[in-house]
């Protein structure tokens, strides 16, 4: 996960249904990709393959918050 994902009390939001869904994440690492992004490595109980994750920092993210998902490249887990 991107660093600027993780948010306080180590959550991390799913997108389900067009809401956020907060989730309890455990940091388990640390990962330099070959384009040079420093990475998070989280286990998360409770999501899926298929599961899009907020991949970016809201200010006021909570869950029930409706959103509006832009596809990226690397959205799928």
């Amino acid at each position: 996960m991107p660093v600027y994902s993780l948010y306080e009390d180590s959550t991390v939001y799913r997108v389900h249904e067009g809401r956020l869904q907060a989730l309890h994440f455990e940091r388990v690492g640390d990962h330099l990709d070959t384009d040079g992004n420093f990475l998070a490595l989280v286990r998360i109980d409770g999501i899926a393959p298929g599961d899009s994750l907020l991949g970016s920092q809201l200010a006021r993210a909570i869950t029930g918050l409706l959103v509006s998902p832009i596809p990226a490249k690397h959205a799928q887990l």
